[in-house]
């Protein structure tokens, strides 16, 4: 086979096939002169575009090797895109005497990747068309190809050139043609007649269409003086079958670049989203759909939608069917009209480059390496032979945006594809097809995820489907919790990051876009993707990553595009102040923008701009940036300097995006300054109250995630919380009956906490009573879990008639459970169906018998309408105060044990109710107020302590104080010596304490005494009298909230008076009035050795604690002794 422009010898007018297969054989030698002086000269001129610009590269390539060094440093140095295609334009009419220069100034690492990676091309088009380079360049570019020092940019255009030069372009002739012209000359002048030419034309369109493109841009008539016009001479140079035919010759090249472009191959798994096209919705779109609009001329489609909604990635698959490449499921060729379309992907600011020279680039070059000629490029945008992709037409600069409206007004390009996040960005193109990527609602995550982790191969790392399901629902409740549903890549940035975790491990997985966000960073910048050696920290990533996002969005609230200059001195502060001593921190910047730039491919450098790859990702690293500034000092002033800047801004809706990021980002802050939210939700045009029941929403989903964590410490604390949502955690009912029956995996404590959320949360009082009913009638069910059951019931079910019934068989039963009777009996107490007192007393292994006693006759005193406190008559007597010295449970602050003698006197049968404190103070300063009137006030001082029995003995005449430390340790016991009232140990179906193990400081603290057995945390006070009382009738002496004593705190009894051993009535005081007080009978949330009868503890008289309240003491006329 011999190349086409190796005929030139031939051509003769009358030779009408050679006429017709000569390509460009028209050449003028043009006498000048090759000094340096005129070399400089020439390349200074390579700077205007236009005819000054192509005479100079004639004048150039005429000069040869003598003007490479000069175009070398033009493409390696200058800034200007256009001196820089000119000078590579000019090295490839060179050829081969540019070859070594090329080569040696290749493997140079101080120039720039970009600027390497086009010598790449320069030389793969010179092998392709000198045959004597192409081993010598095969052979460097090789070299590039496998050095894991080269940078990834130069290697990767290695490889593709590579591929090319294995595939030249070449237009070729059959040798057998060549020769017949060369011997029947006579033959072929014959062939010149108009009929001949015809007929010649005819059959080589049919059989060899590409050899038309080598007709001259002239052309006479053989033997005539007739020219044929130049309009004629481009419609039959440019047929639809000699286009397909340069497209046939181009695809497998111009497809292997556009899949290489990072943009592309990071959305090679597209996923179908429902897509608005005009007014019709689609579940999937498909080619067929699609094919109306390429059909007509000119075809076009404006893909509408915000940040990450998926407009680019839809634009490639859209692409794809333009190269009528295979669908990758089901093999199935699938095209968008009857011929292929080559795509070529505008993504970046143009600058001063027109449209149609950046198209230029993107196309095959020539056989000589040159660029096809401006006829062939407007015949394959007219003739929508080429797709061209526009994307991020909104975040454009206002100058890139005129002047490619100008540029498509002057050049018409018939297949064209425009992304944009506003419908009026067309660039004056009312034609387009409107196309519009919905988002992903939380009921078709589903169909989107499961999808997308079958192509990734990863479908399997869920254990069932229902942990697929739950995966979805975590998402989808993140963003209902923003009033919005998710976008496409939303939906894969998480998948991405469940996958790394290797499933739904809910402690690694974000629960917050913001978060989600930053684990984006953290993510790219993962171990297994970022060798070990080069890998920065996630700390300056994100630090930097912030920094450029930020001047990519000051200016415009919308992400742009920033100056190169700009990003790299933002990124030189900071280095700076990291590191005062360093005296190039421009250097240091540069190298960290390369590492955002090559190895994570975060952001993309290209035309001295600087740009992050994704939207979304760009507006939330700039929210972060904005909330640390603005939370600094005078935060008050910095926000409200921030609204000015947004309500300066033109159009709210253009910048919405970043509105919301940075009013997600606020919800992650605390001490955020009044009427900031508001101010962002207004702006962002959210609803306020609907964000709060998405928030709610969000949160419950979080919690039922947590349900299925193999950590019962968090397990104990999402049924907790569930909890306190209330029947707003419906949801959660399923997945908490199924703990609660799960006898054999969970603790009987935790399937108690379940049982107690689903008391909270359960509206149906049908159904939580015949659970209740069951549980209880089930004699091999766990004892606490049955007690339990008889405490729900009595709160479900305490007006029903049935109830009596049932705690009356269950308390007389004697061969049932000793706690199964107790809480019976307790329940018929608080029923008023049992007059005596249930007294309990426990053995060593917390085994309960019952003893009834005749209730004490109490004192009453009325406080306020309804409000009343009952005091209860405390004999006098003798007891032993303390603990002896071989109680190991005991401290030293308990000893020695001494005997003290106490007078007798009346003692509040509860501690201080919030009812009654309200009632003499006028307020409630307690925490637990939910159900409060009948739950012990706390959060109360010492002080506040003394001021409530004052204000009461003022109003009722008689004399009001706290208990002694005697008389409360006296009163306590009720003549009893073990720890307990109960015995020698305690449960928590007892009393309200820390029944779980407490991590404390890296120490654990057991929630057992004793023999006895774990039990359940409450986490808060509990109404009074809901447990059993001691021998005096006095009711929570041991938990719920700890009580003040008058007593000034002594670190033990060495020192303690005689006199005050003799009379326990007076309290034990100093001097100092500022002194610590003490405090006796533990609480809800400290362990059970510190409820011991025999227990104290200090604190400042002036600290309020939500665990810590009083009863109080008195002294009647008629005291008992």
């Amino acid at each position: 086979m011999v190349r086409i422009q190796h005929l030139a010898p031939l051509t003769s007018r009358s030779c009408a096939l050679g006429w017709l297969i000569l390509l460009g054989t028209a050449t003028a030698g043009l006498a000048q002169t090759c000094t340096p002086g005129a070399i400089d000269q020439q390349i200074k001129q390579l700077a205007p575009s236009g005819a000054t610009q192509t005479k100079a590269v004639a004048a150039l390539k005429q000069c040869g090797k003598s003007a490479v060094p000069g175009l070398i440093a033009a493409l390696t140095q200058s800034p200007e895109v256009q001196v820089q295609v000119a000078a590579l334009d000019a090295l490839e009419q060179i050829g081969p005497p540019a070859v070594d220069d090329l080569l040696q100034q290749l493997g140079d690492q101080k120039i720039a990747p970009d600027r390497r990676s086009v010598m790449v091309e320069v030389l793969a088009k010179i092998a392709q068309t000198h045959a004597s380079t192409t081993i010598a360049i095969i052979q460097k570019l090789t070299e590039r190809q496998l050095d894991p020092k080269e940078q990834p940019q130069v290697r990767r255009q290695a490889t593709l050139s590579l591929k090319e030069i294995g595939n030249p372009p070449a237009v070729q002739l059959p040798e057998a043609v060549v020769d017949w012209v060369k011997t029947h000359p006579g033959a072929a002048t014959g062939a010149g007649s108009i009929p001949g030419l015809m007929l010649i034309y005819l059959v080589i369109l049919g059989l060899k269409p590409r050899w038309l493109l080598g007709m001259p841009g002239k052309l006479t008539i053989p033997n005539t003086k007739i020219e044929l016009p130049l309009g004629l001479l481009l419609w039959l140079k440019y047929q639809p079958r000699v286009l397909d035919q340069w497209v046939a010759d181009h695809r497998q090249q111009v497809q292997e670049r556009f899949l290489a472009e990072p943009t592309v191959s990071d959305r090679e798994i597209h996923i179908p989203i429902q897509i608005r096209l005009k007014d019709k919705v689609i579940d999937r779109l498909t080619p067929d759909d699609l094919r109306s609009v390429f059909h007509q001329s000119p075809a076009g489609l404006l893909i509408v939608g915000e940040g990450g909604v998926g407009k680019t990635s839809l634009a490639c698959q859209i692409a794809r069917w333009g190269l009528g490449l295979p669908d990758k499921e089901t093999q199935k060729v699938q095209s968008l009209c009857n011929h292929a379309m080559l795509p070529v992907l505008i993504e970046q600011e143009l600058g001063e480059t027109p449209l149609l020279t950046a198209i230029r680039e993107q196309l095959p070059r020539m056989a000589d390496g040159s660029f096809i000629p401006n006829e062939l490029l407007e015949a394959l945008l007219r003739q929508r032979r080429v797709l061209v992709i526009l994307d991020h037409i909104s975040e454009m600069s206002d100058e890139t945006y005129k002047r490619m409206k100008q540029d498509l007004e002057a050049k018409p390009i018939n297949a064209l594809i425009i992304t944009a996040r506003l419908p009026e960005k067309n660039l004056g193109r009312p034609h387009l097809t409107p196309l519009e990527p919905r988002k992903i609602s939380g009921a078709r995550l589903s169909t989107f995820i499961q999808p997308y982790l079958e192509r990734q191969g990863k479908r399997d790392i869920f254990e069932d489907d229902a942990e697929f399901f739950r995966a979805c629902t975590r998402l989808s409740s993140m963003m209902a919790a923003t009033l919005q549903n998710a976008t496409a890549l939303l939906v894969r940035m998480y998948v991405d990051q469940v996958i790394d975790v290797g499933g739904l491990k809910t402690a690694q997985l974000p629960d917050n876009i913001p978060k989600l966000m930053q684990n984006y960073l953290c993510w790219l910048n993962r171990r297994d993707a970022v060798g070990k050696t080069m890998r920065l920290d996630d700390s300056l990533i994100e630090q930097d990553a912030k920094a450029i996002a930020w001047e990519c969005l000051r200016h415009t609230y919308y992400p742009t595009d920033a100056k190169y200059d700009d990003v790299i001195q933002a990124l030189a502060d900071l280095i700076q102040a990291e590191n005062p001593k360093l005296e190039t921190p421009k250097a240091e910047a540069k190298k960290r923008l390369e590492y955002l730039d090559q190895t994570l491919r975060l952001i993309q450098v290209a035309a001295n701009r600087v740009g992050i790859m994704l939207d979304p990702v760009a507006e939330y690293l700039a929210a972060f940036q904005v909330v640390e500034y603005c939370q600094q000092q005078e935060a008050d002033q910095r926000w409200q300097e921030f609204f000015r800047t947004v309500d300066a801004k033109p159009d709210l809706a253009k910048i919405r995006g970043f509105l919301l990021a940075v009013r997600n980002c606020c919800e992650q802050e605390r001490q955020l300054p009044e009427g900031v939210l508001d101010g962002l939700n207004q702006r962002a045009d959210l609803d306020p109250e609907a964000l709060q029941q998405a928030r709610r929403r969000q949160r419950i989903n979080r919690l039922i995630d947590d349900l299925f964590d193999d950590d019962t410490k968090y397990l104990g604390q999402a049924i907790r919380n569930l909890r306190e949502e209330g029947t707003y955690a419906y949801k959660a009912i399923p997945d908490l009956l199924n703990l609660l029956q799960a006898r054999e995996k969970f603790e009987p404590a935790l399937r108690i906490e379940a049982l107690t959320a689903l008391l909270h949360i359960q509206l149906d009082r049908v159904t939580l009573q015949t659970l209740l009913q069951d549980l209880l009638a089930d004699r091999t069910e766990e004892p606490a879990v049955r007690v339990a059951a008889i405490d729900g019931l009595f709160q479900v079910s305490r007006d029903s008639d049935s109830l009596p019934t049932l705690l009356q068989r269950h308390f007389a039963d004697q061969t049932e459970g000793g706690a199964i009777r107790v809480q019976a009996g307790q329940g018929l107490r608080q029923l008023g169906l049992l007059p005596q007192l249930l007294i309990v007393e426990l053995d060593e292994t917390a085994t309960p018998t019952i003893r009834l006693l005749e209730p004490p006759e109490t004192r009453v005193v009325e406080l306020a309408e309804g409000v009343t406190l009952e005091l209860v008559p405390i004999p006098g007597g003798t007891f032993l105060m303390g603990s002896p010295d071989e109680d190991d449970s005991s401290y030293d602050d308990e000893r020695p044990a001494h005997e003290v003698t106490v007078s007798g006197f009346w003692m509040g049968k509860f501690p201080v109710t919030q009812a009654q404190y309200a009632a003499i103070m006028g307020r409630n300063p307690a925490t637990f107020q939910v159900n409060g009137a009948h739950r012990p006030v706390e959060t109360v001082s010492w002080r506040n302590a003394v001021e409530f029995c004052d204000r009461l003995s003022q109003r009722t005449g008689q004399e009001f104080r706290l208990p002694t430390e005697a008389e409360w340790e006296y009163a306590c016991r009720a003549g009893t010596t073990t720890p307990f009232h109960f015995g020698r140990t305690i449960t928590t179906d007892l009393a309200n304490y820390r029944g779980t193990d407490w991590d404390y400081g890296g120490k654990i603290y057991s929630g057992s005494f004793g023999q006895g057995p774990k039990g359940i945390y409450r986490q808060q006070t509990t109404v009074v009298g809901t447990f059993p009382p001691n021998a005096f009738g006095l009711y929570d002496l041991h938990g719920n909230v700890w009580e003040w004593c008058a007593d000034h705190w002594h670190e033990d009894y060495t020192e303690k008076p005689d006199a005050l051993k003799s009379d326990g009535n007076t309290p034990w005081e100093t001097a100092q009035t500022v002194s610590r007080r003490a405090l006796r009978g533990g609480s809800w949330n400290y362990l059970p050795r510190n409820c011991r009868s025999a227990f104290r503890y200090p604190n400042a008289p002036d600290v309020r604690y939500d665990f810590v309240g009083f009863r109080v003491v008195s002294r009647f006329p008629r005291a008992v002794q």
